[in-house]
């Protein structure tokens, strides 16, 4: 799967930005059909399905306190050819905690 960096953006679109992202180009097809099937597995598994729409991004940071961030700047940043290989995905766990999330990962599946 080939994925490349459209551009940046701050989450949610509208109000305070709790998250900065880079939005992502290339197979989102695949990647979208990846997030699917991994819903489907979490929720046989008896997890809550995701019910907000499928964004493909990779989170850069998370904003605490959640602020207004101008959105004009993110479209003053040239993106480039910033593209790169997904060979494989990692299950990552998250812990919340007062000085940030810290994550650990717990297994890696390759997109083969």
């Amino acid at each position: 799967m080939s994925l490349k960096i459209q551009s940046f953006s701050a989450m949610p679109p509208r109000g305070p930005a709790r998250v900065i992202a880079a939005d992502l180009g290339g197979d989102v097809e695949h990647l979208k059909q990846l997030a699917e099937s991994i819903d489907q597995a979490c929720s046989r598994a008896g997890f809550q399905k995701e019910h907000r729409p499928f964004r493909a991004h990779v989170t850069l940071g998370r904003l605490r306190p959640p602020r207004r961030v101008p959105r004009q700047i993110f479209e003053q940043i040239n993106c480039g050819s910033l593209q790169f290989p997904a060979a494989l995905f990692a299950l990552m766990r998250s812990e919340l905690s007062p000085k940030g999330s810290i994550y650990t990962r717990v297994a890696e599946f390759a997109l083969n």
